[in-house]
């Protein structure tokens, strides 16, 4: 889907477990629904790559499975961040993403589809996050809650929630699922919060579980401590 900081990230936990064995049971099933129109989802990526962000929406425009469907979202709101860069003249005063119209009718497109439970877990996450650009905060903050329900495994919908949620609401935490991925983003929302050694606490549990080569986890441990030199 393009989501390539994901990715990454969850390929170094992947390569941090690389020495824990599954067996054919074990492993997960992953399932494509999307072979019918995947012809226009080929083409689509490949403008994609190609960071050819408009013509990539127009060949998925009229898809309907999950996977094109996202790319057109997506393709979408990417080419309205590269022409916001391309058309910002004055460095010191960036443009007001609330006054976008094109962010505007992307926002309706995706709103129309979520009330209509048109959106699966990635399309979700990407209409809270152009609920956040529009600075509709709590909007974003619940419609976050339900992509991670969806799809509990997508990390940048965690991490996007961590930056948002600025106090241990309890309110807000009692949504989430009960995943394993619920640790990584207690200890990423603690630090957004400078509560450095409560997230000390989980890192260096989650070291000590077999999770001590992944660099992301190494890296928020010496960003706690870090901060706790800098008080």
């Amino acid at each position: 889907r393009g989501l390539l900081h994901t990715v990454k990230w969850l390929s170094e936990l992947v390569f941090a477990l690389k020495d824990v064995k599954l067996t054919t049971e074990e492993l997960p099933q992953i399932q494509d629904d999307s072979r019918d129109e995947c012809e226009s989802f080929l083409i689509a990526k490949s403008y994609f790559n190609l960071k050819e962000y408009d013509r990539c929406a127009f060949f998925v425009k009229n898809c309907v499975t999950p996977k094109p469907r996202f790319l057109h979202f997506y393709s979408r709101y990417l080419s309205i961040e590269k022409k916001k860069v391309d058309n910002m003249t004055d460095t010191n005063c960036p443009p007001d993403p609330t006054q976008n119209d094109a962010l505007k009718y992307l926002c309706s497109d995706l709103k129309s589809d979520f009330y209509e439970n048109k959106l699966d877990g990635y399309c979700t996450y990407l209409f809270g996050i152009v609920l956040k650009k529009l600075d509709l905060k709590q909007l974003a903050i619940d419609v976050l809650i339900k992509a991670i329900q969806e799809e509990p495994i997508l990390w940048c919908a965690w991490y996007e929630l961590g930056k948002l949620i600025c106090d241990k609401s309890k309110n807000s935490y009692s949504q989430l699922p009960d995943h394993w991925m619920k640790y990584f983003f207690l200890g990423h929302t603690y630090l957004e919060q400078l509560n450095n050694d409560e997230a000390l606490q989980l890192y260096d549990k989650l070291y000590s579980m077999g999770l001590e080569n992944n660099t992301y986890i190494m890296s928020q441990i010496a960003l706690s401590h870090h901060n706790n030199r800098s008080k």
